[in-house]
C-alpha cells in the first residue's frame, strides 16, 4: 500500500486535567514523524495554523495542554514519511471533552482578635491556549 494511503489508527484522546489532554495513536509502518492537529470543530481541515505537535515515530503520544475546562477537543493525526510524503488523516476526528473545574470552598480558621471562622472560595486562573 502506498504511503499516501496509510491512515494512522488507534487514535485515541482522554483527558488528563481540567487543562490538558493526551492524544496516543497506533505507529504507521514507514513513518518518520506525526502531525497532530487540534480544532474546536469536528470538521476542522488540517493546517500549520492547527497543528499541535509533530513527534517522532516512536513516540506515538502527546499531551495538548492549557485546554479550556469542559471543553471538547477534536484532533486528526497524519504520519510522515522520510521523503516527507503525508499519510491520510485518521477517519473521523477524535474528540474529547476535558474534565469540569469545581470551585471548592475551603473554611479557614484562625485566632486573631475575636478567633472568628474566615471562610474563602479558591478560584481557578484563566486557562492560556498556547500557540
Amino acid at each position: 500500500m502506498a504511503f499516501e494511503n496509510q491512515v494512522p489508527g488507534g487514535v485515541q484522546a482522554k483527558p488528563s486535567s481540567p487543562f490538558a489532554a493526551t492524544v496516543s495513536w497506533q505507529p504507521v509502518p514507514g513513518a518518520r514523524y506525526y502531525n497532530v492537529y487540534a480544532g474546536d470543530q469536528a470538521d476542522f481541515t488540517p493546517s500549520q495554523a492547527n497543528l499541535l505537535y509533530s513527534p517522532a515515530a516512536g513516540d506515538e503520544k502527546t499531551i495538548d495542554w492549557g485546554l479550556k475546562p469542559g471543553t471538547t477537543y477534536f484532533y486528526k493525526v497524519v504520519a510522515v514519511d522520510y521523503d516527507g510524503t503525508a499519510s491520510k488523516p485518521n477517519g473521523g476526528p477524535t474528540s474529547v471533552t476535558t474534565l469540569p473545574l469545581d470551585s471548592k470552598l475551603v473554611e479557614l480558621e484562625y485566632e486573631s482578635g475575636t478567633g472568628a471562622p474566615c471562610a474563602m472560595t479558591r478560584r481557578p486562573r484563566p486557562a492560556r491556549r498556547c500557540c
